[in-house]
């Protein structure tokens, strides 16, 4: 595999690290996985692969959070979620052909 590629309308830079306690960061193992085409076997990105220790950080923080969240008027949630969904969605409006059966999906990845 060599270097990640970009295409139209994808940016750049993509991040690779959790988002866990509203901060990216790495994995606690360091461990990551490559995403590809898999038409082309182009290097998307190597993006860190989260493990248990990963998801009891997230969990707990997720948790700290909820009572500040919970106080939250429907309207702020309403915003605060739209937010979220924007920053996960892709860079593309047109649906991803790319994707081929026979690989696992991770939302808009196809990881072998």
């Amino acid at each position: 595999m060599g270097e990640p590629t970009t295409h139209p309308g994808q940016p750049a830079v993509i991040e690779t690290r959790l988002f866990i306690n509203n901060e990216f960061v790495p994995s606690r193992s360091g461990n990551k996985f490559h995403i590809c085409n898999p038409a082309t076997e182009a290097l998307g990105a190597s993006v860190y692969e989260a493990d248990a220790e990963d998801v009891e950080l997230a969990v707990a923080a997720a948790q700290a959070a909820f009572p500040a969240w919970s106080e939250l008027g429907g309207l702020q949630r309403a915003a605060a979620r739209s937010i979220s969904k924007q920053m996960g969605r892709p860079a593309r409006r047109e649906p991803r052909r790319d994707l081929l059966p026979g690989c696992h999906h991770h939302g808009q990845a196809c990881v072998y």
